[in-house]
């Protein structure tokens, strides 16, 4: 072996080494939340006021109303003005972001293909006012998607956003909050321009609104105990447990700031077990929510979740039905959500 030969080995050897640090630093640095301990305090309790009424506003949407799409657009509506007749009886003032959507082939639903018209379509908007410029945007969608009644996916999210709606309606925030009950996130408008999120973080830009943080309530009630219960992309199963047994914190690396905010605030509060992952987009599930809309126009987000289709089997089926739900845990998730909020508003308080 020469001189010149053995240099380019060192010099390749080098970049290896190089290159497989910062692999390994890039992947302790997206999933370096992990909870350690994942015990919940003693002294934690929720009250059975709010597991009552997240229950009455799961079965309400997934049972009463049921299948909630633009193939049964009047449960649609129905959806629709529930959500609004909550925010109401809360005392909040409520709008609509309305807009069309152009026709376009539902997917195939019991052997049949439906054929969907142009139709109106509403996202409900409820505000609470602050002091300062910076607005915090909660969500949750309520259609569901074609085939399914949608109990988990996402009756809970939306239970989940009225109930934080009615706890925080008293509480003094600087940043105004917003409230969002998003229309069409489920295909086909799924990540298009004519997703509810979409066109709200949209008017939001349009608006120069200052978004300090979106917050995505997505899926929000299935857990279970059982050992293999819980998937994950590849190669995140070597870093979190195997059980289904605690809510997610999602983001994209560019919302890493306000991830590690979040899940500090929750944990701090030990009243439910927690994991968090900051991840590159092109592991395409961290993505699967209203979060997506509001990266596209370079607004921080999250997404909370019991990680849907990686645990829960019933998922985008006709099984997704209320009784299948945790409503002790759904409330834990809530209370432990009044700390993430406080906490975000205080350190952007701070900082004005």
């Amino acid at each position: 072996m020469n001189l010149n030969s053995f240099t380019v080995i060192q010099e390749v050897t080098a970049l290896t080494v190089i290159s497989l640090a910062i692999l390994v630093w890039y992947v302790n640095d997206s999933v370096s939340m992990p909870q350690k301990e994942r015990g919940i305090s003693e002294q934690s309790q929720v009250s059975h006021e709010l597991q009552n009424n997240l229950k009455d506003i799961v079965v309400h949407l997934a049972q009463t109303i049921g299948h909630r799409n633009v193939i049964r657009p009047e449960n649609l509506k129905k959806s629709a003005q529930f959500i609004e007749m909550r925010f109401n009886a809360l005392g909040y003032e409520t709008h609509r972001e309305s807009f069309h959507v152009v026709e376009r082939r539902g997917y195939e639903v019991y052997s049949q293909r439906t054929r969907l018209p142009v139709m109106e379509v509403s996202n409900i908007v409820a505000e609470k006012n602050g002091s300062t410029n910076g607005v915090i945007v909660v969500g949750a969608h309520y259609d569901s998607v074609i085939g399914s009644p949608g109990a988990d996916d996402n009756a809970t999210g939306v239970a989940a956003l009225l109930e934080l709606s009615r706890l925080l309606f008293e509480q003094k925030f600087a940043a105004t909050l917003k409230f969002i009950a998003f229309v069409n996130e489920e295909p086909p408008y799924f990540q298009t321009d004519e997703m509810g999120s979409y066109v709200s973080a949209k008017l939001s830009q349009g608006r120069n609104e200052n978004i300090i943080a979106m917050i995505s309530l997505e899926s929000l009630g299935f857990y279970t105990d059982e050992k293999n219960s819980q998937k994950y992309p590849a190669p995140l199963s070597m870093f979190y447990p195997d059980r289904g047994n605690f809510v997610s914190f999602v983001s994209n690396r560019s919302s890493r700031a306000l991830l590690k905010k979040s899940i500090s605030a929750f944990r701090d509060s030990r009243i439910f077990p927690s994991e968090g992952a900051c991840l590159p987009e092109w592991i395409q599930e961290i993505g699967f929510s209203d979060q997506w809309s509001y990266w596209q126009f370079g607004f921080e987000a999250i997404m909370v979740t019991d990680t849907a289709f990686l645990r829960n089997p019933y998922y985008h089926t006709d099984f997704d039905t209320p009784e299948k739900i945790n409503y002790d845990a759904l409330a834990r998730i809530v209370v432990g959500m009044v700390h993430v909020l406080d906490r975000i508003d205080q350190s952007a308080n701070r900082q004005t």
